[in-house]
């Protein structure tokens, strides 16, 4: 199926109490992946002046890169996740950090080739890419950057309950048509979108990057029920 455009998107994550379940059970990224983003901007001679971080939710992928621009922007379809995202006292909150609720088909709140990084952390496969690029397009400097990234599956180190969650995964939500198809890009680590359109292009598929967290039975189910397909 053809990816149908954000704003038609936002009602899987639109209401208050998944908005909340999600800023206090998604996982947050490891600090190596920020890094290797950063890393990729020097090597190509990037400024470090304005970062929007579209599909923000609540601010997991946001916070972590003020510490390396003068201005962040988290752009969100969400209402919900932008309210989540300014109080978010669980990540750090940095003043040149700023949330607006928005699509990443309009980019016009920017001005043209003023932002030198957009980052589309678990997003990118909600987007109409078609009408998303030509605004990344517009809004990057000449040597802005595109940085798309996400996670696979939750993994648990007991391998019965691993077990457990992996049968209801594919059996239950798989089987049964709740995931939606575009679901299929995270579980093929998004290869399916390489190569982007622009210059420059690489892309890494980086087994030594984890997320690990420890979870009570309470954090686990709650994590889950911020699937979409849930």
């Amino acid at each position: 199926t053809a990816p149908v455009p954000s704003s038609a998107m936002s009602h899987l994550f639109t209401g208050s109490t998944h908005s909340h379940l999600y800023r206090l059970f998604r996982p947050n990224y490891p600090p190596e992946l920020f890094l290797k983003i950063i890393d990729y901007c020097r090597d190509s001679k990037t400024q470090f002046q304005t970062c929007v971080d579209l599909g923000c939710g609540s601010g997991q992928s946001t916070f972590p890169l003020a510490p390396h621009f003068d201005q962040v922007f988290g752009v969100d379809v969400s209402e919900s996740q932008i309210k989540e995202a300014t109080k978010n006292t669980e990540l750090t909150p940095a003043r040149n950090v700023s949330f607006r609720v928005g699509s990443a088909d309009d980019l016009t709140f920017l001005e043209p080739h003023s932002v030198d990084l957009i980052t589309v952390a678990q997003t990118i496969h909600w987007l109409d890419t078609r009408i998303f690029y030509a605004q990344c397009k517009q809004v990057l400097k000449p040597r802005g950057v595109l940085a798309v990234y996400g996670y696979g599956n939750v993994y648990l180190d007991n391998p019965v309950a691993n077990s457990v969650i992996s049968k209801f995964y594919r059996e239950t939500l798989w089987d049964r048509g709740y995931w939606d198809d575009r679901r299929r890009h995270i579980d093929n680590s998004l290869a399916d979108f390489s190569p982007l359109p622009f210059r420059g292009f690489t892309r890494s598929v980086d087994d030594s990057l984890s997320m690990e967290k420890d979870m009570t039975l309470k954090d686990l189910v709650g994590y889950i029920s911020t699937w979409s397909a849930y």
